[in-house]
């Protein structure tokens, strides 16, 4: 912890420098999406409320749309330390029906190790890479374009193969969807559904 007379550029590159020694230690999931470290205060400077004006947007595609179009925005805005999002942005959510699993004998950790092995962003090469002409100053990397995007991608993940050759998909054992990240938290204004973000000064 550091007191309230640290300098906050100072706190940040400590804390940076500790996590650094012990990144490796951590969980590969945690490697995987990677660590950030950002100076803020701890009070907001203000809450900003989006609703629909029409009403045919829901909470939860106010906040999907404030979490992928603004709140990047905001960030990177000077002075500002972190935002907040108010709201639930959308996810896709699977429901493992467990007699299922008995039945094909799987466990949880089999469908998220199956999920995780055919979701990946792969690199599908270099734009200028070695060799190259003489001269050559662009390098760049090019990315397939192939996490999964919908629902019914998501039910086609096969899981495992059975003894007569089919292919246990994830749709066998789950229900998959598309919905909210979370359901534990609602926002309202003036009674109409909305979703909002706080700023904390840097």
């Amino acid at each position: 912890t550091f007191t309230t007379a640290a300098d906050p550029d100072t706190a940040q590159v400590q804390t940076q420098n500790k996590l650094q020694l012990v990144q490796s230690q951590l969980p590969q999931v945690v490697q995987s999406n990677g660590i950030t470290v950002s100076k803020s205060s701890t009070g907001f400077l203000m809450v900003i409320g989006f609703v629909s004006s029409d009403g045919k947007m829901n909470s939860t595609d106010l906040a999907d749309y404030v979490d992928s179009t603004i709140n990047d925005t905001l960030k990177r805005v000077e002075g500002v330390g972190s935002t907040q999002l108010f709201g639930s942005s959308y996810a896709m959510r699977i429901w493992l029906d467990p007699d299922k699993l008995a039945t094909y004998t799987l466990m949880p950790s089999d469908v998220a190790s199956a999920i995780e092995a055919q979701n990946t962003q792969v690199s599908a090469g270099q734009l200028g890479g070695m060799p190259q002409r003489k001269g050559q100053q662009l390098n760049a990397t090019v990315t397939a374009k192939s996490r999964l995007q919908t629902a019914e991608q998501f039910r086609n993940i096969i899981l495992k193969s059975t003894v007569d050759g089919s292919l246990v998909r994830l749709n066998d054992v789950a229900t998959v969807e598309l919905g909210a990240e979370s359901y534990t938290t609602a926002a309202r204004y003036n009674g109409q559904p909305a979703a909002g973000v706080a700023i904390n000064l840097a």
